[in-house]
């Protein structure tokens, strides 16, 4: 039993937990690197095939994907929350896609008031100086 307090104690040190989160992400890290890498390898392609592709990125098949992915995650929590409450069925409003999507898009509106009122200051400081 003391053994293994002892094997326990050297696993809770510093230098172990960081060696430990640090191999925990290596598998994650390289799927990421070879997702990010099929994706751009098709985008590339995708924008050979059509170059006006160029000026429309929501349309690159990266973009695609990912919005289906987003979508297909939304149905399953709404499907979820349905199965939970059957009335929110009559109120799609109230489901919780239809609640992502609302706070995405003030935080989007929140990002551009805040980009506006920095150009705003920086034209004025400009006009300062």
């Amino acid at each position: 039993g003391s053994a293994m307090m002892g094997a326990g104690k050297m696993m809770n040190t510093k230098a172990m937990n960081s060696l430990s989160q640090s191999t925990k992400s290596l598998p994650k890290n390289g799927f990421d690197a070879a997702k990010s890498y099929m994706n751009n390898k098709r985008d590339q392609k995708a924008i050979e095939r059509n170059p006006n592709l160029k000026q429309t990125p929501e349309k690159l098949p990266s973009h695609l994907s990912e919005v289906n992915k987003q979508n297909k995650s939304n149905k399953k929590l709404d499907n979820a929350a349905i199965k939970k409450s059957p009335y929110l069925k009559h109120m799609p409003e109230r489901l919780p896609s239809s609640i992502k999507r609302l706070e995405s898009a003030e935080k989007k509106e929140r990002l551009h008031q805040r980009r506006d009122r920095l150009e705003k200051a920086q034209i004025k400081r400009r006009n300062q100086q």
